[in-house]
């Protein structure tokens, strides 16, 4: 029992092969595989499982043993969160007895969670998925995304550095953060907000990021969404900065953001007094703007004005024209800021 990611729904396959990769016997003889598909709002129904057993032709006793057999892996399947549940071989015994030979399960790494109570009582743990323990940020981040299955804000890694990242998921969070290391940058957390997730879940990152020791300031980068609102990214920012007594307006952010309901998540940033660039600015871009933002904040503070002091001055700069213009040059600072 797998799952079709084309069908969006689990399939079941039997054959009279056993012993093999039942991959191979569907390439190499198609009819010696029976195939079904289960909608998940049924499940496996027991005409199904009847189905599917009288495929082997097996004598009557056996028969019902293994209807009863089906019944019980795809049970095991859902209540498991398999990717794959397979019995192979399956053996009838001489006398007529039906018995699992071998069998083998992968679970779904997003519902380990899940099924951690089973799977320790068995005497199994979680595989390490670092080759360290988790830090504090980590371990909160982890809760936050735990907390609704809706969309992804979190997936954070430690990273200790100065410039605090809420980017996009995926290809796009890999991208900025190639591009914040390329021109220098020491970024203090890697994240991925996508698919959609809701204000609380942005709102729990935002806050993990910036109050996370040794940020100085604040990137909020991601690729032209398609499934993730911007003005939902942009509340749960916002709500963060307000909750944790920021002014908005006065905190250095570079903020990259496009896609559905920009225009309401551009209202929200414009009224709490934030910079806020769309699609025209690339990401490898807001990234440059973003590591020199941090680099202004140290400078001044080498010069010996307190953090809070320096982040007020910058994050009145990077709003100028003058600032984009020396970091990406005046044609791109024509490009990018007109019409905002």
């Amino acid at each position: 029992c797998t799952y079709d990611e084309v069908a969006k729904q689990r399939i079941m396959l039997i054959s009279d092969a056993g012993g093999v990769d039942i991959n191979e016997v569907v390439e190499k003889d198609p009819s010696r595989v029976y195939k079904e598909w289960f909608n998940p709002f049924y499940g496996m129904m027991p005409f199904k499982a009847k189905k599917m057993a009288d495929f082997l032709k097996l004598p009557k006793d056996a028969d019902s043993a293994l209807q009863r057999v089906i019944m019980a892996l795809y049970k095991l399947a859902v209540d498991y969160d398999t990717t794959l549940a397979e019995i192979n071989p399956l053996v009838l015994t001489k006398d007529g007895k039906i018995v699992a030979a071998d069998a083998h399960i992968e679970i779904e790494d997003d519902a380990m969670y899940r099924q951690r109570e089973k799977l320790e009582a068995m005497g199994i743990h979680d595989r390490p998925s670092s080759p360290r323990e988790p830090t504090e940020f980590e371990r909160l981040a982890e809760e936050n995304d735990l907390s609704d299955h809706r969309g992804v804000a979190g997936r954070a890694i430690d990273f200790g550095g100065t410039l605090g990242c809420i980017i996009g998921a995926g290809g796009g969070s890999l991208t900025t953060f190639d591009a914040i290391l390329r021109y220098g940058g020491n970024p203090a957390n890697y994240c991925e907000v996508g698919g959609n997730p809701p204000v609380k879940k942005v709102y729990g990152l935002a806050k993990l990021v910036l109050t996370k020791p040794g940020v100085k300031g604040l990137l909020v980068c991601h690729n032209v969404y398609s499934n993730s609102r911007v003005d939902l990214v942009a509340r749960g920012v916002i709500k963060a900065m307000l909750d944790l007594g920021i002014n908005p307006a006065e905190y250095p952010v570079v903020y990259r953001g496009a896609g559905a309901f920009e225009e309401d998540g551009y209202a929200i940033l414009r009224k709490y007094g934030v910079r806020y660039y769309d699609r025209r600015l690339g990401m490898d871009q807001a990234a440059k703007l973003a590591v020199e933002m941090i680099r202004l904040i140290e400078e001044k503070e080498k010069e010996g004005k307190s953090l809070e002091e320096a982040q007020k001055e910058v994050a009145k700069y990077i709003k100028t024209r003058e600032f984009v213009e020396k970091v990406l040059g005046k044609e791109v600072a024509d490009k990018v800021l007109e019409g905002l």
